[in-house]
């Protein structure tokens, strides 16, 4: 004849269970009761942890037996099993883990190109616990997180011996790619108890941003601000002497570029005045911070620009093998006898 046992297998999972006992097969009249030791204590004794109750001789399964568990602390991992004694016969099934505390997985919050907060719940009543944020890039599916995730970051929750519920434990994990989708998990660990996690929530997943270009992180860098002279209507302050001529960059429409290959950057040069503009030319230039990004060409003339024309400035733009993808931003330097012109051209560059 063998018992059997059942526990609790969805949360909450209390430190006072109910165990569902049952006596299967013909049997003689005896007691079924339920035995545990913690799980850490590998050659350890179990011992009796509910009131024995009596089973009538039957010749079928025994009707279940609710037997209230006592004895266990909380957030701990133990073995629990079913005996039934009949006299000097003492069979119990096998043991059961069952752990008297339980973790939730919170969604993932601010979430950027590199980092995001990750929060766990730790059930109550509790001692204090350790709180770690597993993470992976590769959905453990079924497999046990403990085992196949990784500690990204950490963080506690204070004890707490009644029921109102714990404050989140919220960490932020720095670091990450951007566009990666990552698995996570919150674990808790009760340090008092057996080494490792003694829960971990559902494991979830969140996805990072795209890297953001230079001039959305840093929009008050000087080669970020647009030439208030391309306004519409145009400042006054951009107009030159009547006498001289008046050039102007237009709109320069932005490329992209593999690593490796070049690109056109078209550039429109235009004479707005009644005069000609001699001595012109467009001359581009990498600030410090792209240095070595992109090979740029050397200045190109254009001479004469008549005046009410339009002259397009060609610029080929070649990336190296090994640049760093992202916006690279090309200083372009329009001059001409009795002025000058700033713009900006945006290249991207792609694996």
């Amino acid at each position: 004849m063998n018992t059997t046992v059942a526990l609790p297998t969805t949360p909450p999972f209390p430190v006072a269970p109910v165990a569902a006992v049952r006596v299967l097969g013909g049997h003689p009249a005896g007691t079924v009761k339920v035995q545990a030791k913690r799980w850490a204590d590998t050659a350890g004794a179990f011992a009796d942890a509910s009131t024995p109750a009596a089973v009538a001789q039957s010749t079928s399964d025994s009707p279940i037996s609710n037997q209230a568990v006592a004895g266990l602390n909380p957030w701990r991992t133990y073995n629990l099993r079913a005996c039934f004694v009949a006299g000097a016969h003492q069979p119990c099934s096998t043991a059961i883990e069952y752990t008297t505390g339980h973790a939730t997985t919170r969604d993932a919050t601010g979430i950027s190109h590199e980092a995001a907060t990750l929060s766990g719940l730790a059930s109550s009543p509790n001692p204090a616990l350790t709180m770690a944020i597993l993470t992976s890039t590769t959905d453990p599916g079924a497999a046990d997180p403990r085992q196949v995730m990784s500690v990204a970051a950490s963080g506690s929750t204070e004890a707490n011996a009644t029921n109102s519920e714990n404050p989140e434990t919220s960490v932020t994990v720095n670091g990450l790619q951007p566009e990666t989708t990552y698995f996570w998990t919150a674990c808790f660990n009760n340090s008092a108890a057996q080494p490792g996690f003694e829960d971990c929530g559902e494991v979830k997943s969140f996805t990072t941003g795209p890297l953001p270009d230079f001039c959305s992180s840093n929009p008050t860098d000087p080669t970020c601000t647009p030439d208030p002279c391309d306004d519409t209507p145009r400042p006054e302050s951009c107009d030159p002497p009547p006498a001289g001529a008046s050039l102007s960059i237009g709109r320069i429409p932005a490329i992209k570029v593999k690593r490796g290959a070049s690109g056109k950057v078209r550039i429109p040069v235009r004479n707005s005045s009644t005069v000609a503009a001699t001595a012109v030319k467009v001359c581009p230039a990498l600030p410090a911070r792209f240095k070595g990004r992109l090979k740029l060409p050397s200045c190109r003339n254009i001479g004469v620009l008549a005046a009410g024309t339009t002259s397009t400035v060609v610029l080929n733009m070649k990336a190296p093998k090994r640049s760093r993808p992202g916006v690279v931003n090309v200083r372009l330097a329009l001059t001409w006898a009795g002025g000058s012109r700033n713009g900006l051209a945006k290249v991207t560059i792609r694996k």
